[in-house]
């Protein structure tokens, strides 16, 4: 059997993650998701259009169960409402067989997937670790 390399390459990518770069990655997964789901949609593929968007579901749900509200509280119920309000707009999206729940959805996982990746990417500029200096991340504009 093939092994598919972009496949393989993913799979190394999560296999040496920190838990930041997962999350990351989730984020820009979900995207792809989405954005194939509504694709589903627009060429009329309801089966694809429903397997894009149970996989973003799950996705969605790993990302919730990681929510630590010992660390921070507030963020991590700010980001749970966020991703309730994905999960909404998914379902709808999926039962109504309509793009702009997706449109919906994808504006926010963008938000979140570009917070993540500046997150990670200061990280990697040798910002302070957590508890060594002040990290904010603003949801709320």
């Amino acid at each position: 059997m093939m092994i598919n390399p972009y496949h393989q390459r993913i799979d190394e990518q999560v296999h040496c993650a920190e838990p930041v770069q997962l999350v990351s990655l989730l984020h820009r997964a979900l995207g792809e998701k989405i954005t194939s789901a509504r694709d589903a949609i627009r060429a009329g593929q309801i089966q694809q259009r429903s397997a894009q968007v149970s996989q973003a579901i799950a996705i969605v749900g790993e990302l919730a169960q990681s929510l630590d509200p010992q660390v921070d509280p507030l963020l991590a119920a700010r980001l749970c409402q966020l991703y309730d309000y994905l999960i909404d707009r998914l379902l709808l999206a999926n039962s109504q067989q309509i793009e702009a729940p997706l449109d919906d959805a994808l504006r926010v996982a963008t938000v979140l997937a570009e917070a993540w990746r500046g997150i990670d990417s200061a990280r990697l500029s040798g910002c302070p670790h957590p508890g060594e200096g002040p990290a904010h991340l603003s949801l709320c504009g």
